[in-house]
Parts: structure tokens; sequence; C-alpha cells
């Protein structure tokens, strides 16, 4: 190539005049960006209306419901409220009048309920069973809930001879036991006035017990009744009752501490087989007492020629023990993603 091909070949970094409108322009755009934007920030009541412009993380968590839409889109709803929350990431899109600003809103009022139930129910948010909930019943079952979103667990008596044991990742309690109960006491729901019948992604009161005006005082996802009612025979109290009311994670963690004082407290007589909390075989008596150690649940007093439990309307309550109609949930899970399990292993499907 000669000197003048050369001199002749145009260069790939433009005029030093242009450099300076170049850093000129990023710095406008930074600028503009900045004053559009305004940090999210915490109150009790919000409202908001806009989507996410930038920010860390995917989701946006409150005490009655989760903000889970991906950042720099538009969200899939107009309004989401809660109420008693904090935003802690991300940054919204900033108006003539800043969106992050809390607007009071009335929430809607739940209708008393039996005296004898120490809380009233709380009106909050119901997630998608399928897409949240799940997840939220196997991270339980793992003891994997955090300390700060659910009550600390007591350790379980496993193992023969029985030795403390943390529930953990590699020591869970097998997962199906636990959407087992919660399908069978809720839907997997906290917050609906019909179980069978209102869908998720909707907001409605605390779920209660079918026979609360009967003074049985059944909150939430875990139907959690232990030291809920004025009327209970041994006087107790939970650290947070609003909470149970108010928090499908905190509920769900209250009925698995209550389930690991039922297995605690059984004889050594009722330990099964090596007392593994491991297998799903071994929960038969804690699942037993977490609905009631009484003669309703005894299996010796039910029809003795009966078929295998399998669904509510054909097979009625009162002619099968609690802890069967659990173990038919976890063979057969109601679930549509998922398929039939054999609960003689670990943790399921």
């Amino acid at each position: 190539m000669s000197a003048s091909e050369t001199e002749s070949q145009p260069t790939s970094a433009p005029p030093v005049r242009f450099r300076h409108i170049r850093w000129v322009l990023l710095v406008a755009l930074v600028s503009v960006l900045a004053a559009a934007v305004a940090l999210a920030q915490s109150g009790s009541i919000y409202i908001l209306r806009r989507s996410v412009l930038s920010g860390g993380g995917s989701q946006a968590e409150g005490s009655q419901y989760r903000i889970n839409y991906s950042f720099g889109q538009p969200s899939t709803v107009d309004n989401s409220a809660g109420g008693t929350y904090r935003l802690r990431q991300g940054y919204w899109r900033g108006l003539a009048t800043p969106t992050a600003t809390p607007t009071p809103t009335p929430m809607p009022t739940c209708a008393p309920i039996n005296p004898t139930c120490k809380q009233q129910r709380l009106y909050g948010y119901q997630p998608n069973r399928y897409e949240t909930v799940r997840p939220i019943l196997d991270a339980a079952a793992s003891n994997s809930l955090g300390t700060t979103l659910a009550p600390v667990y007591p350790t379980i008596r496993s193992g023969r001879p029985p030795q403390d044991t943390e529930v953990s990742p590699g020591q869970p309690i097998p997962h199906i036991i636990l959407r087992g109960i919660a399908w069978q006491e809720a839907r997997w729901k906290q917050f609906a006035d019909n179980k069978d019948e209102n869908p998720d992604d909707s907001s409605y009161c605390t779920l209660m017990s079918e026979k609360v005006e009967e003074g049985d005082c059944g909150y939430g996802i875990m139907q959690v009744t232990s030291c809920m009612s004025y009327a209970d025979p041994y006087p107790c109290d939970w650290p947070h009752p609003e909470r149970i009311v108010g928090e499908l994670v905190y509920n769900l963690g209250q009925g698995v501490f209550i389930l690991l004082e039922k297995w605690n407290g059984r004889s050594y007589y009722y330990l099964i087989a090596d007392n593994n909390h491991t297998i799903p075989g071994s929960w038969y008596y804690a699942i037993t007492a977490y609905n009631g150690w009484d003669e309703s649940n005894s299996p010796n007093l039910a029809d003795p020629w009966r078929p295998p439990y399998y669904d509510e309307a054909a097979f009625p309550k009162p002619f099968y023990p609690y802890q069967e109609i659990i173990w038919s949930q976890m063979a057969h899970p109601k679930d549509p993603t998922r398929t039939q399990t054999i609960v003689r292993t670990c943790c399921g499907d």
C-alpha cells in the first residue's frame, strides 16, 4: 500500500470535536434518566401505577402480595395495591407526580367473625398456587423460609433412638406431606371466602374454617387453630397471631412448627420403622395428631371394608380418618401440573 493510499484511508475514530459532542450527549442522557426516576419508598399503603424502569432484582414482596415483573417492561396490571409493605428494589418511572409517593386508599373491611376467635380476618392478595405457593411449600419443607418471614422451627426428634435434628435441605420434611396437608386444609390458599370456589390472583379476606361459627378458629393455608381462640382449654398464645392471619408464609411456617411439635410429642411406642423424618410413612401419627388425636381419626373405628380414599365428594370425611385423606392427597395430587406419586420414598415427585 502506498503512502498516498494510506493518507486517504478514513480513520475509525471521529474528529476530536465530535468526540466532545458525544460526551456532552451522554452526560445529558444520564441527567435526564436521573430526573425521570424516583426511588421506591416505604409506607403503610401504596398504589403502584407504573412499570419498573431499572434496578436490581426481579421482584418486590410485601406482606399481602408479590410483584414479579421484569424490570424495564410494562406491568400487566394497572394497579398493584398492598397493605403494610416496603419496596426494597428498583426504580419507578417518575412523571409530573412522583409515583412512589404514598397514596392513601381505603382497604376493604372484613366482616366480623365469631368473637371467640382472637383475630379478625385481614384483607390480602391470594397468589397463584401452582406458580407461587407450591415453591413456598417446598421451601417450608426444607426449613428455607427464613427467620424473618416465618417462625423458627424446633428441632425434630428423629432416628432410633431419637436425636435432636435440624430440618434442613439435606434432611427435609417430605414436601408432599406439606402439600397434602395444605391442600386438604385450604387448597393452598391463605385468602379466600371459599377454598373451592374463589380463583387465584385475587384479593379476599383470610380463609377461615368452615366451622368458624361453631367456634373453630382455623386460619389460612394451614388452618392454624392452636392458641387462636379465647375458648382454648389450654391457655396459650403465639408471639404474632396477626401474622398468622395476614401472611401466607408465616401461617405456613406456624403450621409446620405445630406439625413438628406433634411429631416430637409422640411416645416411643408410636415410632415407625427407623423414625426417619425424611420418609413420608414415618409421619402417620404426627399427621393424625395435627388434625386431632381422637376417636374420629381412629382407623379401627371406620368401616373396615372402606376402599382407599380418593375423592371428597364420593368419600366424605366422617367415614375416613384424617391421615388417610392426607395420604390420598399425596398419592393423587390435585395440582394439574403434577402426576400421581407413590408415597414410599423420601420426598416424592
